[in-house]
């Protein structure tokens, strides 16, 4: 953020951006200004690794005043306070640096080579202590050219090819005691060492001004490299044996530091064909450890299978960097032919394809062993009908013979049973989600006789059970592996999804009783739902922390819809003077929590990329949406005391609630794009709409029992134009008229309202279901019940006038 020269140098390469001109040097404060603006939302929204901010103000300053101005005075004093307000936005593990580009003469130039011109101060701070001891008590001197190898291995990414800086060793102090600290600072020495030494070796190669002894110290360095995979190797085979433990654990993360650090200091040399072999067997061996490293199912793809496919294509002279992974992946197995690759690529792309499966991406791992396949005979035909694609290309696929010379930790054939096995399984679950249950059944017991741990098998048995109960299935299940050996990547890394955790989760009891009181709700049990219900909020009056779980993992809703739902079912059982009671906790407790005015986007927008200050805006969006469900439960508390109230035959009583309802909604106000009113509308948005629909039928209801017919059309009117054509409000608009003697208007209102496609009372129950379960007694209620006695003195009526309602 900041001067737009960065745009410029490195177009599109930034995850967010936010350039202002700076060719104006009389301009002193449109770039800070704009920087200032973003600056801290950006910090708090933690979507980065590195965030440059390029403020401009204080060079432009010296361009125009000078040093000495009260005008630069100004700026520094700007520029302190800036700082003094970013440090309290650090996390722990955020590094400030504070950087001039250069200095200034008397007269505020820059460009020559006086000591005021080169010199520029350099800040360093963080939260976590950076020294291993005191820090110097002198400022010291760092060349500029260190800055790069220094920031390069803080981020864990290879120092730039052609850096020749020295890292800046303080900043790196292990563990914080003195031998870690000791052996950090040499390792960083190590890798910096190496990068230099490599450059120099290239270097020579086009100068040849450089003494051969350079050289032949690089080839042993190299070969140092080599020896020291293979004392990784033997040191990995302790991870690899049958059991887990804490001992095991240790060494598989020492092993990943191990082989990362080694992967780092070979990128930092331009990439070759003869070495890629190794390079790309050594990437897998660390992508291995890395997993295996976790308990916990694969997250995010590594960014290491990218870059080790962009240095296949750098060796043969091309580039892909603005390739997506999958293109990434199509260019590279199409056009790199060189044979020594293959088996270090396929081995590539059985990680890639269980990176892809554990985020259930099967099309994406299709198409790689699609590419896999054409790689080793071009002329192979597709799968047989009937059979699984993804199934046949695994099973079809050559694994690559491993080399003596370059070992790996887990051999490929056995990563290649558990993609099969995890295939088959992730697939099974996404038919069984989808109802297909033979074809599900048929995919468990594939992976049931495939490769993986006695968790997973029960796991995949505890399906087959579920499709057998759907089928009504009792024919006895395939007997199948019971255990594998302790693999980096094991099955159960590959195979965490929703559906198999909600299938395998237990519930806690309260969860339980709000479950069957929803179902026994939704299959109109009213009886047995209000027992359930009341249970349960005994349950919470006992003590919610103990008694009802919570947590994201909950089956259970908010608990004032529970509440909501109570008074629904205590509605439908007859017991109105109980759902009264009900609703009112729910509006007294709710009371205090809305604003006075709440204002809301009512559309939903999705925009292609983050809007400036995205962080800050997400948080306000969140809290407006919290706001929007404290206003929805009490406005729906008072419309439940409104239906209420009118079947206890209390009719003022009931308008009173209505009139409360429509009340506590003028609170809302709504802007949008100036669409139809029911499109892309939010979810919130949609449920008030429908709540202030059913109050003012309701109210109209209780205004034509009274016989103030006028007041009732009023809000008939008022509903449709909420809610065009909604079948209530036209149904009673039509009533109304009648009921003012105003026949002919009833009469076309009602021709047009029977000509235009509408649900029937079971559509109108469909459409129900998509709003809040609470609210639908509430539909139910505002039904019109004599639909056949209007629509029979309407027919009447036209039938003894001469009168077109259709003109």
């Amino acid at each position: 953020m900041g001067d737009d020269t960065w745009e410029g140098l490195f177009p599109k390469k930034f995850f967010r951006s936010y350039f202002f001109p700076s060719f104006n040097v009389k301009d002193l404060h449109t770039v800070d200004d704009g920087i200032l603006q973003h600056l801290y939302p950006t910090v708090d929204s933690g979507e980065w690794d590195v965030l440059i901010a390029h403020f401009l103000g204080v060079d432009h300053c010296g361009h125009k005043h000078g040093p000495d101005h009260p005008e630069m005075a100004k700026k520094l004093t700007q520029m302190n306070e800036m700082l003094r307000s970013l440090v309290d936005h650090l996390g722990n593990d955020t590094l400030l640096l504070v950087a001039g580009d250069h200095g200034m003469t008397e007269t505020g130039d820059h460009g020559g080579d006086s000591e005021k011109e080169v010199n520029a101060a350099l800040f360093v701070y963080s939260k976590t202590p950076l020294f291993g001891t005191s820090p110097p008590e002198e400022p010291e001197a760092i060349p500029q050219v260190n800055l790069v190898p220094t920031v390069a291995l803080l981020l864990g990414v290879p120092i730039p090819y052609s850096n020749i800086g020295e890292v800046m060793a303080e900043l790196f102090s292990g563990d914080g005691d003195a031998v870690s600290t000791v052996l950090q600072q040499l390792s960083v020495y190590h890798i910096n060492a190496k990068q230099v030494d490599r450059f120099l070796h290239s270097y020579s190669l086009v100068a040849q001004d450089l003494p051969a002894e350079q050289l032949q110290r690089l080839q042993e360095l190299f070969s140092g490299a080599m020896e020291e995979h293979t004392q990784l190797l033997a040191q990995a085979a302790r991870c690899s044996g049958p059991g887990p433990g804490r001992a095991a654990e240790r060494e598989v993360r020492q092993q990943r530091d191990g082989f990362g650090g080694l992967l780092r200091r070979m990128w930092g040399l331009p990439a070759a064909l003869p070495t890629l072999p190794l390079e790309l067997t050594i990437l897998y061996n660390s992508l291995l450890f890395t997993v295996g490293a976790s308990d916990s199912a694969i997250k995010e793809e590594p960014e290491g299978i990218r870059q080790g496919l962009l240095r296949v294509l750098e060796a043969c002279g091309a580039c892909g960097q603005d390739l997506s992974t999958e293109e990434l992946w199509q260019k590279v197995l199409q056009e790199v032919t060189a044979g020594e690759l293959q088996a270090p690529l396929h081995r590539l792309g059985a990680l890639q394809a269980a990176w892809w499966l554990a985020a259930s991406r099967l099309g994406s791992t299709i198409g790689l062993f699609r590419l896999l396949s054409n790689a080793e005979d071009p002329g192979r035909t597709c799968c047989r009908e009937g059979e699984n694609e993804l199934l046949s290309l695994l099973k079809a696929w050559q694994v690559p013979a491993e080399e003596a010379s370059l070992p790996l930790v887990q051999s490929t054939e056995d990563l290649k049973e558990i993609l099969c096995t995890a295939a088959a399984f992730l697939q099974g679950l996404q038919e069984l989600e989808a109802g297909n249950f033979a074809t599900a059944l048929s995919l468990f017991q594939e992976a049931a006789g495939g490769f993986c741990s006695k968790r997973v098998l029960a796991q995949i048995y505890t399906c087959l059970g579920c499709c057998a109960q759907q089928m009504a299935l009792g024919k006895k299940l395939p007997a199948a592996a019971s255990s594998s050996p302790r693999f980096l990547i094991r099955t159960e890394l590959l195979v965490d999804t929703p559906i198999l955790a909600s299938l395998l989760r237990h519930r806690h009891p309260s969860e339980v009783k709000y479950l069957l009181a929803q179902r026994c709700l939704q299959d109109g049990r009213v009886a047995d739902a209000v027992e359930h219900y009341l249970d349960f909020l005994a349950l919470l009056q006992e003590g919610l922390q103990r008694q009802v779980p919570l947590g994201d993992s909950s089956a259970l809703p908010r608990i004032p819809e529970v509440f909501l739902e109570t008074a629904s079912a205590l509605e439908q059982a007859g017991r109105h003077q109980d759902a009264i009671t009900v609703c009112e906790e729910v509006i007294s407790r709710t009371t205090d929590l809305i604003p006075r005015m709440l204002r809301v986007e009512e559309r939903l927008e999705q925009p292609e990329c983050p809007s400036p200050g995205a962080g800050l805006v997400g948080g306000l969006l969140s809290q407006k949406k919290e706001s929007l469900c404290y206003l929805t439960w009490r406005a729906a508390g008072y419309l439940h005391q409104g239906w209420a109230w009118a079947k206890l035959g209390e009719s003022k009583e009931a308008i009173t609630q209505f009139s409360r309802c429509l009340g506590d909604l003028l609170r809302l106000q709504l802007y949008g794009s100036g669409v139809e009113p029911t499109e892309n509308l939010m979810p919130e948005v949609e449920v008030l709409q429908k709540i202030r629909l059913l109050s003012l039928v309701g109210r109209g209801m209780q205004f034509l029992d009274l016989g103030r017919h006028k007041e009732a059309l009023l809000d008939f009117q008022h509903g449709l134009q909420i809610s065009p054509g909604d079948p209530a409000a036209a149904s009673y608009l039509v009533q109304a008229l009648w009921k003012l003697n105003r026949k002919q208007e009833a009469a076309a209102h009602w021709q047009k309202f029977s000509q235009s496609p509408r649900g029937e009372d079971g559509q109108q129950e469909e459409q129900g279901r998509s709003f809040p379960l609470y609210l639908v007694s509430c539909l139910k209620q505002a039904m019109f019940p004599h639909s056949e006695s209007l629509a029979r003195s309407i027919q009447d009526y036209l039938a003894t006038t001469n009168w077109d309602p259709s003109s």
